[in-house]
């Protein structure tokens, strides 16, 4: 049945209603009224980008666009439960840096060379890191701040290219390679549109963590982070 203007206008209140509620009771809230959460979470997204980016929010979507570039991580999480982790906004890229050498852990000075958004950032260049993901594979990040705000730019390296949309294939990656639900959120533009997957809505609004595919090496830091903000780890 087609929707009418009314039904159009009932459905904006109720949105507007959604973020003054917590939890479960969003998630039942959403669910009672059959609310497209990811469409809420990617138009809170992108009305919090404009506030920060403001007059720059134009070239970081157009980079975005033009690079296949995603948002993930606590960035999403915080506006989808509507809460604040005063958390750092995290870009992935996709990159083909090929296979790196694990005995070169230490060796951080000759980073590759990767597209950035033409905006004025200061460059934090102590915390220019790489770490390990999926065996050899080594995972590159650029860390900046921006009116305050901490940014990075995380590279996904040789992502198998699976289907014709590359929104899918990122998505795909991040849905097998993290290892927390909580983690598995994704937000981007396409053709002039914003989009936000979000694996496990449910547990997230019931905050809790359901932990898959572990990298021990990081899990006890990133858990008691989560923990701190109110989630529990699911035992089944």
């Amino acid at each position: 049945m087609t929707e009418t203007y009314f039904d159009i206008i009932i459905k904006e209140i109720l949105y507007l209603i959604h973020p003054n509620l917590n939890g479960p009771d969003a998630y039942q809230f959403a669910e009672l009224y059959n609310l497209n959460m990811e469409i809420y979470t990617a138009k809170a997204i992108e009305n919090k980008l404009k506030i920060l980016f403001e007059e720059d929010y134009t070239e970081v979507k157009k980079f975005m666009e033009d690079n296949n570039v995603v948002i993930s991580g606590s960035y999403i999480l915080e506006t989808l439960l509507n809460e604040e982790y005063n958390t750092d906004i995290d870009f992935y890229l996709l990159t083909d840096f090929g296979v790196c050498d694990p005995n070169d852990v230490y060796l951080t000075k000759n980073f590759p060379k990767i597209k950035l958004p033409n905006i004025q950032m200061q460059e934090d260049k102590d915390k220019h890191i790489y770490q390990y993901m999926n065996g050899l594979n080594i995972t590159y990040i650029y860390t900046y701040k921006y009116k305050g705000k901490l940014i990075q730019f995380i590279c996904l390296n040789n992502i198998i290219r699976k289907t014709e949309n590359v929104y899918d294939d990122i998505w795909n990656y991040i849905v097998y390679a993290f290892d927390f639900n909580v983690c598995k959120l994704m937000y981007y533009f396409n053709k002039g549109h914003y989009f936000a997957n979000i694996y496990d809505i449910k547990n997230i609004y019931n905050k809790l963590i359901i932990l898959q595919n572990v990298n021990t090496f990081t899990v006890v830091g990133r858990l008691k982070k989560y923990i701190s903000r109110g989630f529990k780890i699911y035992n089944d």
